[in-house]
């Protein structure tokens, strides 16, 4: 009875073990292939590299050089060639920092429910323990009991060692 219970047991821990083992390994494919959802990390050097060579134009020397509309018009003229590199430049770097912000706050999401997932499993792996091992005690406690009786008692014990042999 207890190997057939020790064979459920083995069974059923081996599937929830299965889904664990299987979620860790998901997780780890996606820290190992971060870069391929665009993550990228970009240091203080690069960035101020990246602005040298976008050669960013600040408003006052806009306002020197160029006509600025008015953003409440509603007929405003627009010069494509005036700063037209550097907002492209200052957009695609805004849309990459906002890429990296969302694509990390969803890697943080993500990383959350499982930790609180297997923290689940855990607490239910833990408490099931915790009842096998109060199940070997029972039954440790039963096997001494029942090494220490023999059958007949101890007076038939006393009885062949008096007997004469023949």
């Amino acid at each position: 009875m207890d190997v057939e219970r020790g064979r459920r047991v083995d069974s059923i821990d081996g599937l929830h073990l299965a889904k664990i083992k299987e979620s860790l390994d998901s997780f780890h494919s996606v820290l190992e292939g971060q870069n391929q959802f665009g993550i990228y990390q970009i240091d203080d050097d690069t960035l101020s590299e990246l602005e040298h060579q976008v050669d960013f134009v600040d408003n006052q020397t806009l306002k020197n050089k160029y006509h600025i509309p008015n953003p409440y018009s509603f007929t405003q003229s627009y010069d494509a060639t005036v700063g037209s590199r550097q907002g492209r430049a200052r957009f695609r770097l805004n849309q990459a920092f906002t890429g990296n912000r969302k694509l990390a706050s969803d890697l943080n999401g993500k990383i959350d429910i499982m930790f609180s997932e297997l923290m689940r499993k855990f607490d239910a792996l833990s408490e099931h323990i915790k009842r096998l091992d109060g199940q070997v005690a029972e039954n440790a406690t039963a096997i001494k009991r029942e090494a220490g009786r023999l059958h007949g008692g101890l007076t038939q014990i006393r009885n062949v060692r008096l007997m004469p042999c023949y």
